[in-house]
């Protein structure tokens, strides 16, 4: 990483700076994932994932073939995660079907374009085991009722997002130079993440269920504090607001902290709508963790899961 920094170099632009901490901390992520992206040839599959993204998006499909609609998701994270996670969950659904109920997928970054997928089963042998492939669709029926579309905002951008908007996208796969906005810059430097920042103010103006998790709401980040007043603000349908985080359990004072935070970031109509999540639904389960997030929506789907904004 010290050598990707070039500590110590003179005469450097603040761009060139800007670009070796973004590929520091790119390269970085994606070495310390479980959920990885891998390839032979044309043929593209994800491999491992962990058991809270498993239950996150199995809750999502579930509540999707039940007729609702999936949720929008915003997080401050670069790594490919979600995205990774979710072909293998919507393929493991579909090998249980015999008439698979999510042929075709899409993400929609908040960029203007969707890229499909097709949800079909299609496997490759590799090592003697079976891989769900990943496979590009050029055309598909969006307003198909078999074709999920699912709506995530990454604020900071995300390792799948080429510097050069002339490199070939795809989701799963992390570019070689990355657009991310590393928290120590202004956030919205970059037009396609201005566009993004819009995109998620307008689902906070618009959502009745609120999810934050993992998200501590820090006096310091005036940026976020401003940017969830802006959404939730003119919100009339706004019902409940849940917190995740790990602090629900700890000492008195830190969480008196943590409710004051959130108390001052939304309206005094508001503020009694605001739910601080400390019981799991398993007795094995971290509170307010991701796995605690997952398992909430997965034993409470309607009414209280009918859209989220997720900071994770």
């Amino acid at each position: 990483m010290v050598k990707l920094l070039g500590a110590g170099q003179k005469g450097r632009t603040e761009q060139r700076h800007f670009r070796n901490i973004s590929l520091a901390i790119a390269r970085t992520i994606e070495l310390k994932t479980n959920i990885t992206f891998k390839a032979q040839g044309e043929h593209h599959w994800c491999d491992c994932e962990s058991e809270s993204h498993k239950e996150f998006w199995d809750a999502i499909l579930r509540n999707f073939e039940n007729g609702d609609a999936p949720p929008t998701l915003i997080t401050f994270n670069y790594d490919l995660s979600l995205e990774r996670s979710l072909h293998n969950a919507i393929q493991r659904r579909n090998l249980k079907k015999h008439q698979p109920s999510i042929r075709s997928y899409s993400i929609d970054y908040g960029l203007g374009e969707k890229h499909l997928y097709d949800a079909q089963l299609r496997f490759l042998m590799i090592n003697g085991q079976k891989q769900p492939l990943i496979k590009p669709l050029k055309n598909a029926r969006t307003d198909d009722e078999s074709h999920l579309s699912i709506k995530l905002y990454k604020l900071h951008g995300s390792l799948s997002f080429a510097s050069n908007h002339d490199d070939v996208f795809f989701e799963s796969k992390a570019a070689e130079e990355p657009n991310i906005c590393p928290p120590v810059f202004n956030k919205k430097t970059d037009k396609d993440l201005q566009k993004i920042w819009v995109k998620a103010t307008n689902a906070l103006s618009e959502c009745k269920n609120l999810h934050f998790c993992g998200y501590s709401l820090p006096q310091t980040d005036v940026y976020m504090n401003y940017f969830i007043k802006a959404g939730v603000g003119p919100n009339t349908k706004l019902s409940r607001v849940y917190v995740f985080d790990i602090l629900n359990t700890s000492d008195s004072n830190a969480l008196s902290d943590l409710k004051e935070r959130y108390l001052q970031c939304f309206s005094p109509q508001l503020q009694n709508r605001i739910h601080f999540m400390n019981l799991p639904e398993e007795n094995d389960t971290t509170p307010g963790s991701f796995m605690h997030l997952a398992e909430f929506i997965s034993k409470h789907p309607k009414p209280r899961f009918t859209s989220i904004a997720d900071i994770m």
